[in-house]
């Protein structure tokens, strides 16, 4: 990892908390490296949905380090959330490896990540995303910017849907794609939508490639179905900070800013003209 350690530009009382977050997302990381360079045994939870123990593995690590505030932790494999239970004021959010499918076949590898937040009163203060394959560091801060290493993030919202590239992330079970994300897709690759529409490996680093110089992603449109959530908690809450602290939009369906505690598409776009515009397509 290049760099470091790093902080918010001047003294903020998030600092500690990012050097810890840092620290376990790093441990993370190793253990993700560690862990690709052998035989992977997937274990699957759903159809199109797979766990191995290297996920379980990294879980534990991090929240051996993160145990040492005394905040509750709230994580993919180890410690989810009860069912109906609301995600607490205060506490720790973690998905240990972000892009796990992709993780296990071998496929775009440099968007996998461990990702963590804080969460305070209610409020998302802070964000870290960890890729092991680039080692690069991402995180940010609640009023405080958005930074790769010592790099301010800002995204240049200046682009249109003809000239963009659109990221599609649907869901691994053809049965759980929804007639709205279904409609968009079709639209999108219509006479009044985008220069190039792809279907990627799931991943969160993936829309922060959209903060990067030298493409035309302009937004990633994720699925989601009330029968079988494709976006939790954590694999929102980390890139949604990140996103809008550098001047991105994170919105559901209906134009409105994500709720994390909701089940609905999710759209992470560069601005909320372009947002508007690709949802206006359905």
């Amino acid at each position: 990892m290049s760099g470091g350690p790093w902080s918010f530009a001047g003294a903020t009382p998030l600092d500690a908390e990012l050097a810890l977050a840092l620290r376990a997302a790093a441990r993370g990381a190793e253990l993700a490296r560690e862990g690709a360079g052998g035989a992977l045994r997937a274990e699957r939870k759903s159809l199109g949905d797979y766990v191995t123990e290297v996920d379980r593995r990294i879980d534990a690590a991090i929240a051996a380090i993160l145990a040492h505030t005394d905040l509750r932790i709230v994580s993919e494999e180890l410690h989810p959330l009860d069912p109906g239970e609301p995600l607490p004021d205060d506490c720790w959010i973690v998905d240990p490896l972000d892009g796990s499918n992709a993780y296990i076949v071998g496929a775009r590898r440099e968007l996998v990540s461990c990702m963590l937040a804080l969460r305070l009163g209610g409020e998302t203060e802070l964000a870290v995303l960890h890729f092991p394959f680039s080692d690069e560091v991402v995180f940010a801060g609640r009023g405080h910017g958005a930074y790769r290493g010592a790099e301010r993030l800002r995204v240049d919202p200046r682009i249109e849907l003809a000239d963009s590239w659109i990221a599609l992330n649907h869901y691994g079970d053809l049965q759980l794609e929804t007639d709205r994300f279904a409609a968009l897709a079709r639209a999108l690759r219509g006479p009044r939508g985008a220069m190039l529409v792809t279907v990627d490996p799931p991943g969160s680093g993936l829309a922060l490639s959209m903060l990067g110089a030298g493409n035309r992603l302009g937004a990633v449109l994720h699925d989601n179905n009330p029968r079988r959530r494709k976006q939790e908690i954590w694999d929102v809450i980390p890139p949604r900070l990140v996103l809008e602290e550098a001047g991105a939009v994170f919105l559901d369906g209906g134009g409105r800013r994500y709720r994390p505690e909701s089940c609905e598409l999710v759209l992470a776009a560069r601005s909320r003209r372009l947002a508007e515009t690709i949802l206006a397509l359905a």
